[in-house]
């Protein structure tokens, strides 16, 4: 069955009533934005119990040892691009602003930096970030800095993610009827894995875990 996400806030008929705008509507609008963060979070760290199974607590997703505890370096990510299929021709690696940072200080052997910021291609084209060719996507979704899954390279056509009911919203006077509040009350439900194991590594910790 597919895992539900739901969202439960009681609110006061007074609120409601005397706020200068539509309080509901803006915290709808709100949940809307989060509703696909939290499927991101699951994609990612879900564990396949009350969420979807996540990249980095799926026990089949290869795992690359980093080099040195504590740290991400250039050679880190040259090994789990080295460890990820040829086959696997539009790879992305996910990384937080830690990693970025980590990255930002190393030098090849004349002195040059190892990372390349965004620039322009053309005139409006922009060349993302990249590390081994392969582009970065910046995003606090992955672990700490130091720990395993604070680097991950996949294919994310090949992850499963099925949306079972889009969110919808209802309301109900009863439920807090004996507080004189009003239930705003949220659902959804999805579900997803990985379909191709292979297609998913992520940067372990310096012991093999």
């Amino acid at each position: 069955a597919a895992r539900k996400f739901a969202a439960l806030m009681p609110v006061t008929d007074e609120l409601l009533d005397d706020s200068v705008i539509n309080f509901a509507n803006y915290v709808a609008g709100l949940m809307a934005r989060y509703y696909p963060y939290f499927i991101d979070d699951a994609i990612l760290n879900g564990n396949g119990a009350a969420k979807p199974l996540g990249i980095i607590q799926d026990p089949n997703t290869l795992v690359v040892n980093r080099a040195g505890a504590g740290a991400v370096t250039f050679a880190d990510c040259c090994n789990m691009w080295e460890r990820l299929n040829s086959i696997f021709t539009n790879p992305i690696f996910l990384m937080s602003k830690a990693v970025c940072s980590d990255l930002r200080q190393e030098v090849d052997g004349y002195g040059n930096p190892i990372w390349r910021d965004s620039f322009f291609q053309g005139i409006s084209q922009v060349q993302a970030p990249n590390i081994c060719g392969v582009p970065v996507v910046v995003t606090d979704l992955v672990s700490a800095l130091g720990t395993k899954g604070d680097v991950v390279l996949c294919a994310p056509e090949f992850y499963g993610l099925i949306i079972r009911q889009g969110l919808t919203y209802a309301e109900s006077d009863h439920f807090y009827f004996d507080t004189d509040e009003k239930a705003l009350r949220w659902v959804g439900r999805c579900d997803g894995k990985e379909m191709v194991h292979e297609a998913f590594v992520v940067l372990g910790d310096a012991q093999g875990n």
